[in-house]
């Protein structure tokens, strides 16, 4: 009878911890859920400002989900469309760009303030975290994942030459490395319909970084 009773006291003893452990992280999820939407509001902050400085659109002026106009009665399919067919090639270009660098910012948030070491790590995070989504390059028209070889090129330790065709509409990662092959940071650009580096309107490359 004291061994059956022993046990029991036993159980009960492991379903309370077993019970304490489930609400510890719980709690954690909670916080990291927390975290985690404070960080996309502050990357939400970072894509308006780098559209107002790399496209000219004020920041809040609509171009983000729930901000259509009151009484509008445009489906979203026509609405994109719409706004698809008033964008040059380039300002989609720059526009992937922007996207990519949210969810590179996004990763080095997540990852102490680690950078991406190669395009593949970014791919498996943004997969991971239900970030990658599909583009289309303005002049082939081909579909893939953003975070992908068949969008972007990682130079970081092999160059590409300007001027290929078969390179028209990609866009380029390279990780910026120190002297111990740390990574310290990034560089993105995009190349046009000549596979010529993106021009900003005063004929400067355009490129997006940053350094550690």
């Amino acid at each position: 009878m004291s061994i059956l009773l022993g046990l029991c006291l036993l159980l009960v003893m492991l379903s309370l911890i077993l019970a304490l452990n489930a609400f510890t992280r719980l709690d954690k999820l909670r916080d990291q859920n927390l975290l985690m939407q404070k960080e996309l509001g502050l990357l939400r902050q970072e894509y308006q400002q780098l559209q107002e400085r790399f496209l000219g659109i004020p920041a809040g002026s609509g171009t983000t989900a729930g901000t259509a106009a009151a009484g509008s009665t445009a489906s979203p399919a026509a609405e994109q469309q719409s706004e698809a067919e008033t964008k040059s090639p380039e300002q989609e270009l720059q526009e992937q760009l922007m996207q990519f660098q949210t969810i590179i910012e996004a990763y080095r948030h997540q990852n102490g303030g680690s950078f991406p070491a190669s395009l593949d790590n970014l791919a498996a995070y943004a997969n991971r975290n239900g970030l990658q989504k599909m583009v289309e390059n303005p002049f082939t028209h081909t579909r893939n994942p953003l975070i992908s070889e068949d969008v972007c090129l990682d130079i970081t330790h092999d160059l590409i030459d300007e001027g290929l065709p078969e390179y028209a509409g990609r866009l380029l990662f390279q990780a910026h490395l120190d002297a111990r092959g740390q990574v310290t940071g990034y560089f993105l650009t995009g190349l046009d319909n000549r596979g010529m580096l993106l021009k900003r309107p005063d004929g400067e490359a355009l490129t997006i970084s940053h350094q550690g």
